[in-house]
């Protein structure tokens, strides 16, 4: 009798913030047309991943990040300028509830933050229905925000008589 193909497991868990890291590179690395990230996933700061959303962004892909507000301070503004210059779109929100990036509308990661643990660890999900409410929830989130505009594309705002 014919076996049935092995379905592979839709959820994989991955066990530290250096795996998560990677597998956030792959999957921008190798995204088509957009990326959706909550709380900068993957944390500031780490070279390779920033590497990464460049890369992604000078492939056309559409980035849009979600902060908080209290992230909106000058260095991480100056950080996400520069990113916006090739083309993220970046808001700021009262209400960003985990660290997360959805690719393709097709696979999600999430940050497990345990606070018995030093570490985070991070959940892909590429089951369709859950890939579908964390980018309902993104959407949320991201209506709830409020766009940065970097000062050198502001209009300004002088009347003159």
């Amino acid at each position: 009798m014919p076996r049935a193909p092995a379905i592979p497991d839709p959820i994989t868990l991955w066990p530290n913030r250096k795996a998560v890291a990677r597998r956030f590179i792959e999957c921008i690395d190798a995204a088509k047309s957009e990326a959706l990230i909550m709380y900068g996933l993957p944390p500031i700061g780490i070279a390779n991943a920033d590497r990464a959303v460049k890369r992604a962004l000078a492939r056309g892909i559409k980035i849009r990040s979600l902060y908080p507000e209290e992230r909106a301070g000058p260095e991480t503004l100056q950080f996400l300028e520069r990113f916006m210059q090739g083309g993220e779109r970046v808001r700021f929100g009262r209400y960003v509830p985990t660290r997360m990036a959805i690719f393709d509308r097709a696979i999600v990661i999430v940050a497990l933050a345990v606070s018995e643990a030093p570490e985070f660890r991070g959940i892909e999900v590429r089951h369709a229905e859950m890939v579908t409410l964390a980018t309902s929830a993104f959407e949320y989130a991201w209506r709830d925000g409020w766009e940065y505009i970097p000062p050198a594309k502001r209009r300004s705002r002088v009347r003159t008589i």
